[in-house]
């Protein structure tokens, strides 16, 4: 392996000691840090920079995959950019971290939309709206889109 491939040293330094913490612990990243990565990928998005919020969001995954937060934003920017599988594996991910939380299963179901499995996204829908007994916005956005495919 070429040595030009690799991280810096003080990189290499840091993911060597990662053990059972996060990399964002490692590199001395708090939580103020990273809800700051979802505010700067958030003004990207509003700013129509969509392939530059969809290096965000995997720059923030890397360095904490265990946010739900983070594999929602994710999953809906690799959406913005034509990468569905990716968009899905993010949303499993979110589903894994907080199975009853909707927006995860909305999140996968649009995946599924994006990839041409209706049936997939159906189930998906129709446990966000399950999940989102008062009807908040992701239930309102799984019903609505439940609507369209002619489903409840």
């Amino acid at each position: 392996m070429n040595a030009n491939t690799l991280p810096p040293a003080p990189v290499q330094a840091a993911l060597g000691d990662l053990s059972a913490s996060s990399a964002a612990t490692a590199l001395g990243l708090g939580r103020a840090e990273l809800a700051a990565g979802l505010a700067l990928i958030d003004s990207q998005l509003r700013q129509g920079a969509a392939a530059e919020a969809f290096r965000s969001a995997c720059a923030l995954v890397l360095c904490d995959p265990g946010v739900m937060a983070h594999q929602l934003a994710l999953s809906h920017c690799a959406l913005l950019n034509a990468e569905p599988e990716l968009a899905l594996q993010a949303a499993s991910a979110a589903i894994v971290l907080a199975p009853a939380d909707p927006r995860g299963y909305l999140a996968s179901a649009k995946a599924y939309l994006a990839l041409g499995h209706e049936a997939e996204a159906r189930e998906d829908l129709q446990e966000a709206v399950r999940f989102d007994a008062k009807a908040g916005a992701a239930g309102r956005e799984a019903q609505a889109l439940l609507a369209g495919l002619g489903g409840s």
